[in-house]
């Protein structure tokens, strides 16, 4: 007879992860099956089975397991709403200590999972017991068969305790014992359904509950997640502010630059400002003096002068008047004496000549005083008359040396401003002539001459520019060129470490595996010993189906063939380096000759530049003079006659200039060797080309010889991969061959 059917799975349960999870009581528990053996059920005699007493037959007289049960009503709800805070308080602000939220977090975390643990510890020991429970009843149910087909006893009792009504009880004759017993064997049947029913009635309500509090640690577990985003958007926060500050920082400091600035240049304003005040206080100064002293000794002095001048004026005036009033007297005498003379003559007095013409001398008036003439002045008048004619003479002397002086001293200055003015006219004329030569001068010849002088300076310019540019570039490339030398004997020094290094281990690996060199080394040596040593074994030799010496062969093959590929890598690269190295100091040697060159053909260019402008600059003044000379001299008479044909001067025509004394003549470009500086030039900038290619190719090489290493050291790491894998094999080969060997 099957003692489990099959049950009826319950319905799915609609957990509300909202709602609390109900206690303990509000679930009524059906009757569990009595602690006390089955047999009392039915009032048998402990006599009559004595296997009932066996452990196999008995049920826990504790009834449910003593484990406390993790859905306990009242412990529960109070430890998880202690353990766990509901949504609301997890709505609360975070606070701002990152340390001490994800310490509680990590918490709260473990006491959950140590909670979790305990309850599923719990659930798995309750189902345990009830499955253990359940093999003690189906053990039961045998032994009652077993009985009930030896037959009943005489004197044994039935009890419908789990009938269906429940309320009465029937006895029933002796003759319907077999009966009683299957009727007897059927209720307990369904007592065991009940009580199995019971049982998945509480596994599927604990089911439930720890789903619904599975539900909760979720959505806890989700609120914790949504505070852990938080604190990672606090901590970004906190970066962004970090770095806002850091940002801050800066402008500050910025900022204070600024200010430092702002101050010193304020401080140079107010010392050039401080400087300008005290400047304009020396002018005040000097203004001030001037306007004080100055001013007034000038206008002293002058009104001195003009003072003086209106005394000279009045003196002056004063001379004349007396020089008028000596003259009137001196008539006045004239006219006098030529009375005395008249009435003497008329008087028949008969005198010498010299007493005739004594009177007519000045110092005959008063030569005799024995004639007595009415009107004569008396002799002191006249001595004071002449005392102040003397005194006039003397000033007069003066005042004419003055005007002489005045007199010399503007007739200088006329001819300063005449000299100066003929100069002016000189330079007017000469530039007058220069610009009618240039209008007058229609020669094709001496046109292209200038157009050739003036392309010759664009050269020039242009020559100065590429120049200039060029030495930049030689600088740039020496530059360039000095880095690369510096990168090659870097590597040439690796290289040769790397030999040493080589020669000692006697194996080829490329420069940047210097490092794993000797675990290299050692894999591969190690390999070799191993396998030889494996192969020492008779047992391993003599198999035929050997895969892992196969194995091992074909790795020390890939590890000879790495080594070759590693030497000819190496010395490829040795070889590359040194004519690397050889062609960047011909680079240099040539960049260098022909930038000595270039500034020496420059250099010669602009010595003939420099003397054909002094030789152009004498030329056109000896010109000018010569055309000054012919035009003054075409005024003069003898040139108004027409010009000789071999004159110098007639027609525009400039002279040949194919056989000069010096030598046959040349071009100003041949004279200025500005072919050979555009020569140089171009040597220059090809050499400065050839030099950018020969560095792109250096660079080129030096990129494929790094993927090349970058290619062999995948392939070393590749076979120290293998060669240690093999390794690990064979001593796991020999360990097992030594270990069967053994035994």
């Amino acid at each position: 007879m099957a003692l489990h059917p099959q049950a009826n799975k319950p319905p799915p349960l609609q957990v509300d992860a909202g709602k609390t999870m109900p206690s303990s009581t509000e679930y009524k528990r059906l009757p569990k099956t009595p602690g006390n053996k089955i047999t009392s059920f039915f009032g048998w005699k402990s006599a009559s089975s004595p296997g009932a007493e066996s452990s196999s037959t008995e049920i826990s007289d504790s009834g449910p397991s003593n484990l406390p049960s993790p859905i306990n009503g009242s412990i529960l709800p109070a430890s998880f709403s202690s353990r766990y805070p509901s949504q609301d308080s997890y709505g609360a602000p975070v606070p701002r200590t990152l340390e001490r939220s994800i310490s509680i977090a990590e918490q709260e975390m473990s006491a959950k999972v140590k909670e979790m643990e305990y309850e599923l510890r719990g659930i798995s020991s309750e189902l345990a017991g009830s499955i253990k429970r359940e093999m003690e009843l189906e053990d039961l149910v045998e032994r009652l068969q077993l009985e009930a087909t030896v037959g009943p006893e005489p004197n044994r009792r039935t009890s419908d305790y789990f009938s269906d009504s429940g309320t009465s009880s029937v006895k029933y004759p002796s003759s319907d014992a077999g009966g009683n017993r299957a009727e007897e064997v059927e209720r307990m049947k369904r007592n065991l359904e009940q009580e199995r029913a019971q049982l998945k009635v509480e596994l599927s309500q604990r089911w439930q509950e720890e789903r619904s509090r599975r539900v909760a640690f979720e959505s806890h577990v989700r609120i914790l997640e949504a505070q852990v985003e938080q604190l990672r958007r606090e901590r970004v926060d906190a970066s962004n502010i970090s770095s806002k500050t850091k940002e801050l920082e800066t402008a500050l400091e910025d900022t204070r630059r600024r200010l430092t600035e702002e101050r010193q240049l304020k401080d140079n304003f107010e010392d050039l400002l401080t400087a300008m005040r005290v400047e304009l206080e020396q002018l005040r100064n000097e203004r001030d003096q001037l306007r004080d002293e100055t001013v007034p000794q000038l206008q002293t002095k002058l009104q001195h002068d003009l003072q003086g001048l209106r005394n000279d004026n009045i003196t002056l005036s004063q001379a004349r008047k007396i020089q008028l009033d000596m003259q009137q007297q001196q008539a006045r005498i004239n006219s006098i004496a030529e009375e005395d003379v008249v009435s003497m003559g008329r008087g028949g007095l008969s005198r010498s000549n010299s007493l005739a013409r004594g009177p007519a001398r000045p110092s005959g008036l008063g030569g005799s005083g024995s004639v007595s003439k009415p009107g004569s002045r008396p002799a002191s008048i006249i001595g004071k008359e002449r005392e102040f004619k003397e005194s006039l003479v003397d000033r007069m002397k003066d005042v004419e040396m003055q005007r002489d002086a005045l007199h010399r001293t503007v007739k200088s200055l006329l001819e300063h401003q005449n000299l100066q003015a003929r100069e002016n006219a000189k330079r007017i004329r000469m530039l007058e002539i220069e610009l009618d030569r240039a209008r007058q001068s229609s020669s094709p010849r001496k046109l292209g001459y200038e157009r050739d002088v003036k392309n010759l300076r664009e050269e020039i310019n242009l020559l100065r520019r590429r120049t200039d540019e060029l030495l930049e570039q030689k600088w740039q490339c020496e530059k360039g060129l000095a880095g690369l030398k510096m990168d090659l004997d870097r590597a040439e020094q690796e290289t040769g470490s790397l030999r040493a290094l080589l020669q000692e281990h006697d194996i080829l690996v490329p420069a940047a595996a210097k490092n794993d060199l000797a675990d290299f080394n050692a894999s591969s040596s190690s390999l070799e010993d191993a396998f030889t040593q494996l192969q020492a074994d008779s047992a391993y030799v003599q198999d035929p189906n050997n895969a892992l010496g196969l194995q091992v062969r074909q790795q020390l093959a890939a590890n000879n063939s790495l080594k070759h590929r590693l030497s000819e890598a190496i010395g490829k690269g040795e070889r590359e380096q040194n004519d690397s190295a050889t062609r960047i100091n011909e680079l240099q040697t040539r960049l260098k000759f022909l930038e000595d060159a270039l500034m020496a053909a420059q250099q010669i260019s602009e010595e003939e530049i420099a003397k054909h402008e002094r030789e152009i600059q004498s030329l056109k003044e000896n010109h000018n003079a010569q055309l000054m000379r012919a035009k003054n001299g075409s005024r003069s008479p003898a040139m108004l006659s027409p010009r000789m044909p071999n004159s110098p001067f007639s027609g525009s025509r400039s002279p040949r200039l194919g056989l000069t004394t010096s030598g046959e003549g040349i071009s100003l470009s041949q004279a200025t060797k500005m072919e050979a500086v555009e020569a140089r030039v171009q040597e220059l900038e090809k050499a400065l080309r050839e030099a950018d290619r020969e560095m792109e190719t250096v660079v080129g090489r030096m990129n494929m010889a790094q993927i090349e290493v970058a290619e062999l050291q995948s392939d070393r790491d590749e076979a120290i991969r293998q060669t240690r894998k093999l390794q690990a094999q064979i001593q796991a080969e020999r360990e097992k061959y030594q270990n069967g060997s053994s035994q």
